[in-house]
């Protein structure tokens, strides 16, 4: 299982699985998926309050 953390902008948001995140944040967990993806990363202009999901770890339950 992986851990993610999301931020708005340069704000941290909330660390969790994919699920928890989906759950705390009321997201479709192919939206979070989204928000990881490099093109997305690209696209982001700076101070941009967009979100964007980076995988911290993975986790051995």
């Amino acid at each position: 299982m992986n851990i993610y953390a999301l931020y708005q902008g340069e704000e941290y948001s909330y660390t969790g699985t994919i699920y928890e995140i989906a759950e705390h944040q009321h997201i479709k967990i192919s939206s979070l998926y989204g928000y990881g993806t490099p093109a997305r990363k690209k696209r982001m202009k700076p101070g941009s309050k967009q979100k964007i999901l980076i995988k911290l770890e993975k986790y051995k339950a």
